[in-house]
């Protein structure tokens, strides 16, 4: 097992208050769970299971004596939860680091709705993740792209992965990001980073049913990559294999 690498994983199926629940993303990030615990020899990751930390709000089920029960329940603070993770994970590596360990891997995989920012507040274009109770014209979000770079420039990890299946669409000017208030000093050795996103920008994400349930096509896709199945015949893995 690769006793140095951690994980955390979300997934946001249910939006009450907006109104357009998602099939998806917590199939999605039980089955990235899956392929991150499994041994490397199986075609996983092999991340110790403790090291993984998953947040994921599935649409409930409906009570039939108490269907107004189910509409009527609050949303869970899902900002608050991702934030606590990781900063119980920046507490956790911190610790490791004055006692002379050396992590390696930080995974972060992130998926539900989502949409993206061009501000002038960081000089750039940002995803971000949708958080459970948005609503129209109320939009709390998880900056997943800060959050990796935030672990990039810190010098904890050797290596930072960000995964993000969720919308980059509906681009908004100068939308005020909400960004964790970490504070650190920029380490000298920036860890090596992958970022893959489920489309590109300004554009949508896509979930359909595979495998007799809904899942998202670049999650589906990725998994059979990392897992090393069969590709097409340029080497590539299409969501038609």
């Amino acid at each position: 097992m690769k006793q140095s690498d951690y994980a955390v994983v979300v997934g946001i199926a249910h939006y009450p208050l907006f109104h357009a629940d998602l099939g998806g993303p917590v199939n999605d990030a039980q089955h990235f769970v899956e392929w991150l615990v499994t041994e490397e020899d199986q075609g996983g990751a092999g991340v110790p299971a403790e090291h993984v930390t998953t947040i994921v709000i599935p649409v409930p089920a409906p009570d039939p004596n108490h269907l107004e029960a189910a509409d009527g329940q609050d949303p869970l603070p899902i900002v608050e939860n991702i934030l606590a993770a990781f900063e119980n994970l920046r507490e956790k590596v911190q610790d490791l680091h004055r006692e002379g360990g050396s992590e390696e891997r930080l995974y972060i995989f992130l998926a539900g709705h989502g949409f993206s920012v061009d501000t002038e507040q960081l000089g750039i274009e940002e995803p971000v993740l949708l958080m459970s109770n948005a609503e129209q014209g109320f939009w709390p979000h998880f900056a997943g792209h800060y959050c990796a770079e935030w672990f990039v420039k810190s010098g904890l990890f050797q290596e930072v992965v960000l995964f993000m299946d969720c919308c980059r669409n509906e681009p908004l000017i100068n939308f005020p990001l909400s960004l964790p208030s970490w504070g650190t000093s920029t380490d000298q050795t920036r860890a090596k980073k992958f970022y893959g996103f489920a489309t590109k920008w300004a554009q949508k994400s896509r979930e359909q049913i595979i495998d007799g349930m809904t899942q998202g096509v670049f999650t589906w896709s990725l998994l059979k990559a990392l897992r090393g199945d069969v590709t097409d015949s340029e080497g590539r893995v299409t969501e038609k294999e």
